[in-house]
């Protein structure tokens, strides 16, 4: 299938839900042109229009720092056969539990064992499609919380700012139909200002009352558009948004204030009595 200037590639890089139904996102490829031998449509536009053109051998690069954190993006990177790539994925899907990788070496050896590269390459092809090699067992080895990471008790689901303004929008259109202790309509003014300030208000507070199961890369992921970050990578953004069981860092607002008085933590109270349950 052509599509203008492009054609689909052979490399799955995602999957796209459109109206309950899941279809593969393929990279491009340049589309030759007719009308000239051993030229595309890409080079003639842009030699018509004066422009750079494309770098066509990146088109179908996967970048590790750049995967879905999912199924499809972990097939990807596995397609790679590099450790250093793997581990560098793994690392992201840590952050998007919460945690921070301490041990280097011990990231490295998972990554390793992640890559296939301890048995032969269709040996590993067999692994990958008995479940043995997958994100599913990847993500349920981190979820045993192995000492080579430090998890953040402060973790908190926030929007991704490596996703897009559209899918924060749909992900903060589903969590307000689902927060019904929580009228979305009444956001504090200052977290009113943009999709990304808004967003770390609703998804943190979506996942502080209306998650059970503790398993973040399902509950707080909403296809891509949220992350369950840990405080290093939080703070390092505008987090003013942001509702945490944390006195000196939860958002000034009624629903931080109650956050904090309902975890129960004696810690909490020299800040608690600092704080007069103050309005945006």
């Amino acid at each position: 299938m052509e599509f203008g200037m492009f054609g689909l590639g052979v490399q799955k890089i995602a999957s796209m839900d459109f109206f309950g139904t899941s279809f593969p996102v393929w990279c491009l490829t340049e589309v030759a042109d007719k009308q000239s031998s051993g030229v595309t449509v890409v080079d003639e536009l842009a030699k018509a229009f004066g422009g750079p053109g494309i770098k066509a051998n990146e088109l179908c690069v996967i970048d590790p720092q750049k995967a879905p954190i999912s199924e499809d993006g972990y097939e990807a990177v596995l397609s790679l056969k590099d450790v250093d790539k793997m581990a560098t994925f793994v690392s992201r899907v840590v952050e998007h539990m919460g945690g921070s990788v301490t041990d280097k070496s011990q990231l490295q050896s998972f990554a390793k064992r992640y890559t296939g590269s301890t048995v032969a390459v269709e040996r590993a092809r067999l692994l990958a499609a008995a479940g043995n090699l997958s994100f599913a067992s990847m993500a349920s080895d981190l979820g045993q919380h192995p000492s080579w990471i430090s998890w953040d008790a402060m973790a908190a689901c926030v929007a991704d700012r490596a996703s897009d303004e559209g899918s924060v929008g749909q992900a903060i259109s589903y969590a307000c139909g689902k927060l019904h202790s929580f009228n979305c309509s009444e956001l504090p003014a200052g977290c009113n200002q943009d999709v990304w300030l808004k967003a770390d208000y609703v998804l943190s507070l979506f996942y502080l009352r209306q998650v059970t199961s503790g398993t973040p890369l399902q509950d707080c992921s909403f296809n891509g558009a949220a992350m369950f970050a840990p405080a290093s990578t939080y703070r390092a953004i505008d987090s003013r948004c942001i509702i945490t069981k944390d006195a000196a860092t939860t958002a000034l607002s009624e629903e931080g204030y109650q956050t904090v008085i309902s975890s129960n933590s004696t810690a909490q109270v020299p800040l608690l009595h600092c704080a007069v349950r103050p309005k945006f």
